[in-house]
């Protein structure tokens, strides 16, 4: 969780944070690199990356486990694999490109004829100005406006709640 702090900065040049957040919600802007970070608010964040952190392991025992060559601890460092490493380690099965792991799917799947959907952008006047975004199937193409995108991505209070 790379993190900058700039409070001092804007300390030098007369610039306030004028951050708003609901009463009571002590930790919205916790991380805010507008101003000074309390010792409260880096134990939450770093509690929260160690949360994280251990649910990564976990799942990679869950799903690797048996295959692992090392304990998790000493693979779960920090460090990015290359594919013969990983593969050394029992992080994969085999080490292969795109048409390896289609071949790999369609056999597992008994596939005879797999067909591969890509999400892609299409050149054209309107995407080099961010006008549309394309969904691409064989010969179907959607194209979805602009504003609507924006109208799912653009800032705002929301509340989530992941009900049962």
């Amino acid at each position: 969780m790379q993190r900058f702090n700039v409070a001092k900065l804007m300390d030098k040049y007369g610039v306030e944070d004028a951050t708003i957040t609901s009463t009571g919600a002590t930790f919205k802007d916790a991380g805010s690199m507008f101003r000074e970070e309390k010792p409260a608010e880096r134990h939450y964040l770093q509690s929260l990356m160690d949360q994280a952190f251990t649910t990564f392991k976990d799942v990679v025992v869950e799903g690797r486990g048996k295959n692992l060559t090392a304990p998790i601890n000493d693979i779960a460092n920090g460090k990015v694999y290359t594919a013969p490493e990983a593969l050394k380690l029992g992080l994969v099965d085999e080490v292969g490109g795109q048409d390896a792991a289609l071949a790999w799917l369609a056999a597992k799947h008994g596939l005879t004829a797999p067909h591969l959907v890509r999400l892609e952008e299409t050149p054209s006047l309107a995407s080099l100005f961010g006008l549309t975004t394309s969904l691409k199937s064989g010969e179907t193409r959607v194209d979805i406006a602009r504003e609507a995108v924006d109208s799912i991505l653009s800032p705002r209070p929301m509340y989530l709640w992941r009900g049962n």
